[in-house]
């Protein structure tokens, strides 16, 4: 409740700066302290690498298929960005994927005698490209 304090000259009823100040700066310092561990917990998991981690078991349903629309499934199950070049990859087959990998395994599993070589970053993000000699 907000304390009202009546001004001598004009007898005009207002808050008291002083409290009104107080709790704002209350708000303020609760924020600093609640901010850092809200952002905190929103962050991934990191191994020893600096990158999201990656030892993380996933379950898989990829069909043998092309490698382009194998890899998208790969990336919506996994939840990593990818970046491949479309035209490079578009002739290329990918194996069947079905079951629990970590992200690496299930790469490896995927692209296996492709042609294709893969990258991952440390913010975990996934660059595919042809390996193979023209």
């Amino acid at each position: 409740m907000l304390e009202r304090g009546v001004i001598p000259r004009t007898g005009e009823v207002r808050p008291k700066l002083r409290n009104i100040t107080s709790a704002l700066l209350l708000g303020v310092s609760m924020l600093a302290v609640a901010a850092p561990v809200a952002l905190a917990q929103n962050e991934p998991a990191k191994n020893d690498q600096n990158g999201p981690a990656k030892n993380k078991m996933v379950r898989f349903e990829i069909p043998a298929q092309k490698a382009t629309s194998a890899l998208e499934l790969y990336a919506e199950q996994a939840g990593v960005h990818l970046s491949y070049p479309f035209d490079a990859l578009k002739d290329v087959q990918a194996h069947e994927l079905i079951g629990k990998y970590d992200k690496t395994r299930a790469l490896e599993v995927l692209l296996q005698d492709s042609g294709l070589i893969y990258e991952i970053t440390a913010d975990g993000a996934v660059i595919v490209r042809d390996g193979r000699e023209r």
